[in-house]
C-alpha cells in the first residue's frame, strides 16, 4: 500500500471476511496522517453511515477513532485535542494532514486533490463506473477494497 501511495499507482484488494483489509488500509493512512506533512486522504464507502457512525464498529471512522484512541499518550500530539476530529474529518494540526470521508455518490471524490483515496467495498457501490471515472484526476493512488462480486 505504501509503495502504491508513494509512486501514484492504484491498488485493488479483493478481500474476504476476516482478512483485515479495511483495517490495514486505514492503519496505513492513519500512520501517514500522523507522521507525514501535508497529506490529504479521502475515505469513501457505500453510505455516509458506513463512513462515519460513532457507535458502529463497522464504520471506517469508528475504526480510525479506535486506532487513535489506543495509541500511547506520548505518541499523541497534545495540540490535536478535540479540534482535530469532526464529522467525517480528522485534522492533524502539527503535520497539517487530513483524512476526510464521503459517501459513494457518483460525485464522490470529485474536486480537489488527495494524496490517496481508500474506496471501501467498491464492489457494493451502485455508481461504481462513475466513481472510477471521476476520481482518476483527483489522486494518483486509489486503493479499491472490496469483497468479490
Amino acid at each position: 500500500m505504501l509503495d502504491c501511495i508513494e509512486h501514484d499507482r492504484d491498488l485493488v484488494i479483493e478481500k474476504s471476511r476476516e482478512m483485515g483489509a479495511s483495517w490495514m488500509g486505514l492503519l496505513v493512512i492513519h500512520w501517514l496522517w500522523m507522521f507525514q506533512e501535508w497529506q490529504k486522504f479521502l475515505v469513501i464507502s457505500r453510505s455516509a453511515e458506513a463512513v462515519d457512525s460513532p457507535g458502529d464498529p463497522d464504520s471506517l471512522f469508528w475504526k480510525l477513532d479506535f486506532i487513535h484512541g489506543y495509541l500511547p499518550r506520548w505518541l499523541i500530539n497534545p495540540r490535536l485535542g478535540k479540534k482535530g476530529r469532526a464529522k467525517m474529518r480528522f485534522r492533524n494540526m502539527l503535520t497539517r494532514s487530513t483524512i476526510t470521508g464521503q459517501a459513494s455518490t457518483g460525485k464522490a471524490g470529485v474536486g480537489g486533490r488527495a494524496t490517496a483515496m481508500f474506496i471501501d467495498e467498491f464492489s457494493q457501490i451502485t455508481e461504481d463506473a462513475e466513481v472510477l471515472q471521476r476520481t482518476s484526476d483527483t489522486t494518483g493512488c486509489r486503493i479499491f477494497n472490496g469483497t468479490h462480486l
